[in-house]
């Protein structure tokens, strides 16, 4: 779920970015160019998810292991 709500995010994002820069530039922008920094911005974006996806992941775990060593998880 959390994938699908970030690619919906940088797409509108870079969508917008795109839109505000033919307004102010005009219609010579390269759309090659500006395709591959939305792709990189998405990449960028879906890396950073799933390393915090990671983090969050351990997090969560140490804390689990270390309320069932104490003996009192719900």
């Amino acid at each position: 779920m959390e994938v699908s709500l970030v690619t919906v995010f940088v797409l509108a994002i870079g969508s917008q970015y795109i839109l505000h820069r033919q307004r102010v530039v005009g219609p010579t922008i390269d759309v090659n160019k500006s395709a591959k920094s939305i792709w990189a911005a998405l990449h960028t974006s879906l890396g950073l998810f799933w390393d915090t996806a990671l983090l969050f992941n351990l997090a969560v775990m140490i804390a689990a292991f270390v309320s069932v060593a104490e003996e009192n998880s719900a």
